[in-house]
Protein backbone atom coordinates (compact mmCIF):
# COMPACT_ATOMS: atom_id res chain seq x y z
CA UNK A 1 0.00 0.00 0.00
CA UNK A 2 2.73 2.31 0.83
CA UNK A 3 4.33 1.50 -2.36
CA UNK A 4 1.16 2.74 -4.77
CA UNK A 5 1.14 5.94 -2.52
CA UNK A 6 4.73 6.66 -3.28
CA UNK A 7 5.33 5.47 -6.71
CA UNK A 8 2.84 8.54 -8.56
CA UNK A 9 5.67 10.87 -6.63
CA UNK A 10 8.85 9.26 -7.39
CA UNK A 11 7.34 9.30 -10.88
CA UNK A 12 6.46 13.14 -10.69
CA UNK A 13 9.89 14.08 -9.06
CA UNK A 14 11.96 12.29 -11.81
CA UNK A 15 10.00 13.57 -14.61
CA UNK A 16 10.61 17.36 -13.04
CA UNK A 17 14.56 16.53 -12.73
CA UNK A 18 14.96 16.17 -16.86
CA UNK A 19 16.65 20.14 -17.48
CA UNK A 20 14.79 22.54 -18.78
CA UNK A 21 15.80 25.32 -21.61
CA UNK A 22 16.57 27.87 -18.84
CA UNK A 23 18.74 25.28 -16.93
CA UNK A 24 21.39 24.51 -19.40
CA UNK A 25 20.68 20.83 -19.99
CA UNK A 26 19.87 19.53 -23.03
CA UNK A 27 16.75 20.88 -22.99
CA UNK A 28 18.57 24.04 -24.39
CA UNK A 29 17.11 23.45 -28.04
CA UNK A 30 13.41 24.44 -26.52
CA UNK A 31 14.70 27.65 -25.97
CA UNK A 32 15.27 27.56 -29.86
CA UNK A 33 11.99 29.15 -31.70
CA UNK A 34 12.41 27.34 -35.40
CA UNK A 35 12.31 23.71 -36.23
CA UNK A 36 12.64 22.26 -39.28
CA UNK A 37 11.36 18.75 -39.32
CA UNK A 38 11.07 15.45 -41.49
CA UNK A 39 8.51 12.72 -42.00
CA UNK A 40 8.71 9.21 -43.11
CA UNK A 41 5.71 7.18 -42.85
CA UNK A 42 2.18 5.51 -44.30
CA UNK A 43 -1.75 7.16 -44.55
CA UNK A 44 -4.36 4.76 -45.42
CA UNK A 45 -6.99 6.44 -47.82
CA UNK A 46 -10.72 5.30 -47.78
CA UNK A 47 -10.77 1.71 -48.99
CA UNK A 48 -14.09 2.19 -50.67
CA UNK A 49 -12.26 4.72 -52.61
CA UNK A 50 -8.91 4.50 -53.68
CA UNK A 51 -8.88 0.79 -53.59
CA UNK A 52 -6.03 -1.52 -54.38
CA UNK A 53 -3.54 2.15 -53.57
CA UNK A 54 -5.77 3.21 -50.34
CA UNK A 55 -2.51 2.32 -48.41
CA UNK A 56 0.40 4.82 -49.12
CA UNK A 57 4.24 5.79 -48.16
CA UNK A 58 4.42 9.32 -47.22
CA UNK A 59 7.70 11.05 -46.64
CA UNK A 60 7.38 15.27 -45.86
CA UNK A 61 8.85 18.20 -45.12
CA UNK A 62 7.74 21.06 -41.99
CA UNK A 63 8.95 24.43 -40.96
CA UNK A 64 7.74 25.29 -37.77
CA UNK A 65 7.90 28.46 -35.39
CA UNK A 66 7.14 29.33 -31.99
CA UNK A 67 7.00 31.77 -29.41
CA UNK A 68 6.23 30.15 -25.91
CA UNK A 69 3.41 27.59 -26.66
CA UNK A 70 1.85 28.81 -29.49
CA UNK A 71 2.81 28.81 -33.10
CA UNK A 72 2.88 28.23 -36.68
CA UNK A 73 3.48 25.67 -39.20
CA UNK A 74 4.12 24.83 -42.85
CA UNK A 75 4.75 22.30 -44.84
CA UNK A 76 4.91 19.74 -47.77
CA UNK A 77 3.86 15.98 -47.43
CA UNK A 78 3.93 13.81 -50.59
CA UNK A 79 2.22 9.73 -50.61
CA UNK A 80 2.28 7.22 -53.07
CA UNK A 81 1.54 3.48 -54.08
CA UNK A 82 1.44 1.48 -57.22
CA UNK A 83 -0.17 -2.45 -56.71
CA UNK A 84 -1.13 -4.76 -59.33
CA UNK A 85 -4.44 -6.62 -58.67
CA UNK A 86 -5.84 -9.13 -61.61
CA UNK A 87 -3.08 -8.02 -64.02
CA UNK A 88 -4.28 -4.46 -63.87
CA UNK A 89 -1.33 -2.00 -62.76
CA UNK A 90 -2.97 0.49 -60.27
CA UNK A 91 -0.90 4.02 -59.07
CA UNK A 92 -2.30 6.93 -56.45
CA UNK A 93 -0.22 9.43 -55.92
CA UNK A 94 -1.26 12.62 -53.78
CA UNK A 95 0.61 15.74 -52.53
CA UNK A 96 0.14 18.99 -50.41
CA UNK A 97 1.16 22.00 -48.99
CA UNK A 98 -0.47 22.36 -45.51
CA UNK A 99 -0.23 25.91 -42.80
CA UNK A 100 -1.60 26.75 -39.66
CA UNK A 101 -1.66 26.69 -36.17
CA UNK A 102 0.56 24.77 -33.70
CA UNK A 103 0.96 24.33 -30.14
CA UNK A 104 4.21 22.96 -27.83
CA UNK A 105 3.69 22.23 -24.40
CA UNK A 106 6.54 22.29 -22.10
CA UNK A 107 10.44 22.95 -22.43
CA UNK A 108 11.02 19.51 -21.76
CA UNK A 109 13.46 16.79 -23.42
CA UNK A 110 9.88 15.02 -24.13
CA UNK A 111 7.14 17.69 -25.58
CA UNK A 112 4.15 16.92 -27.14
CA UNK A 113 2.46 19.29 -29.75
CA UNK A 114 -0.91 19.50 -31.53
CA UNK A 115 -1.42 21.38 -35.24
CA UNK A 116 -4.05 22.24 -37.08
CA UNK A 117 -4.86 24.31 -40.55
CA UNK A 118 -6.07 24.01 -43.81
CA UNK A 119 -4.54 21.64 -46.40
CA UNK A 120 -4.48 21.73 -50.30
CA UNK A 121 -4.26 18.46 -51.40
CA UNK A 122 -3.54 17.26 -55.34
CA UNK A 123 -4.14 13.62 -56.24
CA UNK A 124 -3.71 11.40 -58.95
CA UNK A 125 -4.91 7.91 -60.40
CA UNK A 126 -3.90 6.22 -63.04
CA UNK A 127 -5.59 2.86 -64.22
CA UNK A 128 -3.53 0.80 -66.83
CA UNK A 129 -5.94 0.26 -69.76
CA UNK A 130 -7.82 4.01 -68.73
CA UNK A 131 -6.73 7.20 -68.94
CA UNK A 132 -5.10 8.71 -66.04
CA UNK A 133 -6.50 11.51 -64.00
CA UNK A 134 -6.21 14.26 -61.54
CA UNK A 135 -8.30 16.28 -58.96
CA UNK A 136 -7.32 18.72 -56.16
CA UNK A 137 -9.14 19.98 -52.63
CA UNK A 138 -8.98 21.95 -50.17
CA UNK A 139 -9.28 20.36 -46.66
CA UNK A 140 -8.92 20.81 -42.84
CA UNK A 141 -6.04 18.68 -41.38
CA UNK A 142 -5.00 17.81 -37.38
CA UNK A 143 -2.12 16.58 -36.07
CA UNK A 144 -0.68 15.21 -32.90
CA UNK A 145 2.17 14.34 -31.52
CA UNK A 146 5.69 14.48 -29.15
CA UNK A 147 9.32 14.98 -29.67
CA UNK A 148 12.25 13.79 -27.77
CA UNK A 149 15.91 15.74 -27.86
CA UNK A 150 18.18 13.35 -29.00
CA UNK A 151 20.93 15.95 -28.86
CA UNK A 152 21.18 19.75 -28.46
CA UNK A 153 19.69 20.38 -31.58
CA UNK A 154 18.42 17.08 -33.02
CA UNK A 155 15.31 15.44 -32.31
CA UNK A 156 12.87 12.47 -33.38
CA UNK A 157 9.36 11.95 -32.54
CA UNK A 158 6.11 10.06 -33.58
CA UNK A 159 3.00 12.26 -35.68
CA UNK A 160 -0.11 11.29 -35.86
CA UNK A 161 -2.32 13.07 -38.55
CA UNK A 162 -5.99 13.41 -40.55
CA UNK A 163 -7.19 15.33 -42.76
CA UNK A 164 -11.26 15.74 -43.46
CA UNK A 165 -13.43 17.25 -45.59
CA UNK A 166 -12.14 17.04 -49.15
CA UNK A 167 -13.67 16.08 -52.53
CA UNK A 168 -12.19 15.55 -55.49
CA UNK A 169 -13.51 13.88 -58.78
CA UNK A 170 -10.97 11.47 -60.40
CA UNK A 171 -12.24 9.03 -63.29
CA UNK A 172 -15.34 10.42 -62.84
CA UNK A 173 -16.12 9.27 -59.59
CA UNK A 174 -16.92 11.09 -56.73
CA UNK A 175 -14.10 10.54 -53.52
CA UNK A 176 -12.47 11.96 -51.14
CA UNK A 177 -8.70 11.90 -49.80
CA UNK A 178 -9.40 12.17 -45.90
CA UNK A 179 -6.80 9.91 -44.58
CA UNK A 180 -5.44 8.92 -41.52
CA UNK A 181 -1.32 8.85 -41.19
CA UNK A 182 1.22 8.23 -38.78
CA UNK A 183 4.84 8.66 -39.21
CA UNK A 184 8.35 8.77 -37.90
CA UNK A 185 9.93 12.34 -37.22
CA UNK A 186 13.35 13.28 -37.44
CA UNK A 187 14.22 17.13 -36.87
CA UNK A 188 16.17 20.11 -36.18
CA UNK A 189 16.03 23.16 -34.17
CA UNK A 190 17.55 26.49 -34.97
Amino acid sequence: MQWTLTLPFVFLAACNSIPRADEGGSGTQAARANRATFYLGARKFDEDDWSPVEEQGVFGAEFSHRVGVIGWEVGFLAAANEEREGGVKTEGSSSELYGGLRLEFGDDVIRPYIGAGVTAIATKLDVEGLDDDDDGTLAVYVHVGFTVDVTERVYLGLDARGVFGSDVEVLGVDRDVDYGQLALALGFSF
